[in-house]
């Protein structure tokens, strides 16, 4: 009895542990089931609402991908920012929902997108293709098919793989903590992806912009192709109503042989010359209206196409391209079609005008005359015009052609590089129908060949053609980058030099000072920079201005608007009618008159040498009340010193050609140094100083220690790799000797003078301009070594400028 109570005490208690430890065995073997949360639901219905959607959708994808992509990526970025840590030291708890959010869904998320985009970029190629009518409707209607099949595939696809996620985690044991063993360790994703799925939508958006801008550059192409075309079809029209108006003309001397109606013929003769004036003018109509449209064309970055989930564009200046392209493959066949129409309607008025005198002095004569010559001279006429319609028939048959195969601005979307202009131009390409020349060269090699032998091979890579290659292959050096970027611009400035980053030039500076106070202290006191080009004389000149003449500076060009002491005058090209005009105004102010590029000053009415002489006159009576600074190419100071003494007229000359190396070297560090950029070499090795001062001191070397010239050489041999890093590269940028006589007669003018046009080169040589200088100016035209300035004059180009003149006085050409 005593042990009874005892025992079953004892059962009673030790029951409850029991069950306690069978309730929580149980709950290790049966966990609890986790409860989903309607987010991931949600998104799984809207992934099923674009599948239906999709089905019967018929307005533009366009629309539907746009829509769509904001709308799924504003939903996922809402619930997978829910679980992303807001600090770095905060510890992140793990959760159903934010190991599918941040770490399992994204990736596949992001592969819906790159398929949105790529999508859309597809379509929108092809409506710029359809467009230009590269491609048919059908292809259109066929691509979207096949896009919205891609898409329903990959939306179910990542419905099955999120639903096939959750159902292993919701019912396979230890499953999701098995994940988040995975996952700890890392670092959370969702930032990461976050930015991609921006930049996605930010892509697919420019496309949107983009495809704007395409849509009025291929309208603009269509225009100018549709100019062209009309060209065409004035010039064949022009030649058809010659051919009539000969015939015309032919049947017009064989009646009046019988009747005699001189009158009449010569009324008709008459109409027949004013008509003819109608035909001419017109190419300066269509040359401003293919500007205009040349001028809407923009520069902007066209996406083309996808590679490994980046999206590739092509930054294009369709302007610059464009204007490039004609000028090489068309204009010159359309300028010589219109020179030819010019050429025969002065025959056909040489023509007219013969058989209007044979027709006057007849009536004088009251007889019937015998129109023997003029038979024979519209007989000649009209076998001029078929062969000048038949040669013409065929050039615009090669003009159509080119056009068709080439001048698409859908050719973007290509592989190849967008309307590329080959680098390469000799006479054999600018005169490719010229057959009989092209034998005389042969003939002329094979000379060569048979009578020089062994010494012609050795010789062979020294002929004007490997020159003419080398030379080109210098000047796609210094052009390898159209488009210059903030690094290159530091160098890039007013004439190379700029004031935000000018350097003491001390020795001329203090020169210039001492000038200054010797003038102001009543003598009289005139100053004259000359150098090479781009050696800094205007910076100079600029530099003196603001700081010793500051608002008390008069500067004087060409066509410009002169303002002196309140009064205003439009200055023309006479330099007498700029003196005359400061003679009169100035009263209360002695200023400084800077004359700058004085040789530009020229023109039709007035010489260079009359400007001279004006300038001259200017400082000897007035070099006490003004003090002039003019600058001047120190090749035309040489070249008006053999016709006056014009250096001896100024009381000081300074020459800029050359700074020492210690100016040059503070000029590129400075503009360097203001990049915050390192500098490398191909081999990612960073530059030291000791190489960095080894290269421009070889820069130096090269370019004759002209500082404008080595700023701008540095440009040619650099690059930006990124945004931290300058990459320098051995590259061949200084100009070899390739030039030959007429060539170095045109550049020398050019430069000796600022500029030239055709008109003076054929004033100066009649008889050899159309065979010999015509071809020489587009051969250095098509290889940039010449180009035009705003007024359609010949200059040279700035990126050669030095080195042409390097080469003409190594030549001795300029003396």
């Amino acid at each position: 009895m005593e042990r009874y109570p005892f025992a079953f005490a004892r059962k009673r208690l030790s029951l409850t542990p029991i069950i306690n430890l069978m309730v929580k065995i149980q709950d290790i073997r049966e966990p609890a089931v986790p409860q989903v949360k309607d987010s991931l639901t949600e998104f799984q219905k809207s992934l099923e609402s674009m599948v239906e959607t999709l089905d019967s959708w018929e307005k533009p994808l366009s629309d539907f991908l746009t829509s769509q992509s904001k709308k799924l990526t504003d939903q996922y970025q809402e619930e997978a920012e829910k679980y992303f840590p807001k600090k770095e030291t905060e510890e992140e708890i793990p959760s159903l929902e934010g190991y599918l959010w941040d770490y399992f869904l994204p990736e596949k998320f992001k592969d819906l997108l790159l398929l949105f985009r790529d999508c859309l970029l597809q379509e929108k190629i092809s409506e710029h293709l359809l467009a230009e009518k590269k491609i048919k409707s059908a292809k259109i209607d066929d691509l979207n098919e096949k896009s919205k099949h891609l898409l329903k595939e990959a939306l179910l696809a990542v419905q099955k793989e999120m639903t096939g996620e959750i159902q292993v985690l919701k019912t396979k044991e230890g499953a999701l903590d098995r994940k988040f063993e995975d996952v700890l360790h890392l670092k959370n994703p969702w930032g990461v992806y976050k930015a991609q799925f921006k930049t996605l939508n930010k892509q697919m958006d420019e496309i949107i912009r983009t495809n704007d801008l395409m849509k009025e550059t291929i309208m603009t192409f269509s225009l100018i192709r549709s100019n062209l075309e009309r060209m065409g079809f004035e010039i064949r029209r022009q030649n058809r109503a010659f051919l009539q108006k000969a015939r015309e003309s032919e049947e017009l001397i064989s009646q009046l042989e019988q009747s005699g109606e001189i009158d009449k013929a010569l009324k008709w003769l008459e109409d027949v010359l004013e008509d003819l004036l109608t035909f001419e003018g017109k190419q300066d109509h269509q040359v401003r209206v293919l500007e205009d449209w040349l001028e809407s064309l923009k520069s902007f970055s066209v996406p083309t196409g996808s590679l490994d989930g980046a999206l590739v564009t092509k930054n294009i200046d369709f302007k610059k391209t464009t204007t490039k392209w004609l000028d090489y493959f068309i204009l010159p066949d359309i300028i010589e079609l219109w020179e030819d129409q010019e050429s025969m309607i002065s025959r056909i008025k040489h023509v007219i005008s013969q058989i209007r005198g044979s027709l006057t002095i007849a009536k004088q004569s009251e007889g019937i005359q015998s129109f023997k010559a003029d038979h024979q001279a519209v007989s000649k006429l009209m076998e001029g015009i078929r062969e000048n319609s038949t040669r013409a028939n065929n050039l615009l048959i090669h003009i159509d052609d080119t056009i068709k195969k080439d001048f698409y601005a859908t050719s973007v979307y290509q592989d190849k590089e967008f309307l590329k202009v080959p680098l390469q131009t000799s006479f054999g390409t600018i005169n490719n129908r010229n057959k009989n020349l092209g034998q005389r060269i042969k003939r002329t090699w094979q000379s060569f060949l048979q009578l020089l032998g062994r010494k012609y091979r050795e010789t062979k890579e020294k002929s004007a053609h490997e020159k003419l290659e080398i030379a080109m292959q210098v000047i796609e050096n210094r052009t390898h980058d159209i488009h210059p970027d903030h690094y290159h611009t530091l160098f890039l400035t007013k004439n190379f030099v700029g004031d935000l980053f000018l350097v003491p030039r001390k020795e001329v500076e203090d020169q210039l000072d001492q000038v200054v106070v010797q003038w102001k202290s009543g003598k009289s006191r005139s100053i004259l920079l000359t150098g090479a080009p781009l050696c800094g004389k205007s910076t100079m000149a600029e530099h003196l201005s603001k700081v010793s003449f500051q608002k008390n500076t008069i500067l004087l060009s060409p066509e410009t608007d002169l303002v002196v002491e309140g009064r205003k005058f439009r200055t023309s090209y006479s330099l007498k009618e700029a003196f005359d005009f400061i003679k009169r105004s100035l009263q209360n102010t002695s200023p400084l008159i800077l004359v700058d590029d004085l040789n530009l000053w020229r023109d039709q009415k007035t010489s260079l040498l009359q400007n001279v002489k004006e300038l001259m006159n200017f400082i000897s009576t007035h070099g006490k009340r003004t003090l002039v600074l003019a600058t001047l190419p120190e090749i035309m100071v040489r070249h008006l010193d053999t016709r006056l003494q014009f250096s001896a007229s100024f009381t000081n000359y300074f020459n800029l050609d050359t700074a020492n190396i210690d100016e040059i070297y503070k000029a590129i560090m400075l503009r360097h140094g203001a990049s915050h950029k390192s500098l490398q070499n191909t081999s990612d090795q960073e530059f030291t100083d000791r190489e960095i001062n080894r290269k421009i001191v070889a820069l130096s070397k090269k370019f004759d220690h002209n500082i404008g010239a080595v700023l701008q050489a540095w440009t040619f041999i650099t690059d930006v790799k990124d945004e931290e890093t300058i990459l320098i590269e051995d590259r061949n940028i200084q100009l070899n000797d390739f030039l030959s006589t007429t060539e170095q007669i045109i550049l020398k003018h050019c430069l000796l003078f600022g500029f030239g046009t055709e008109l003076e080169f054929k004033s100066f040589f009649p008889d050899r301009f159309e065979t010999e200088f015509k071809p020489v100016i587009r051969k250095l035209l098509n290889i940039h070594v010449l180009a035009r300035d705003e007024r359609g004059r010949l200059v040279v180009e700035d990126l050669l400028k030095q080195d042409v003149y390097t080469l003409l006085k190594y030549n001795e050409i300029l003396q």
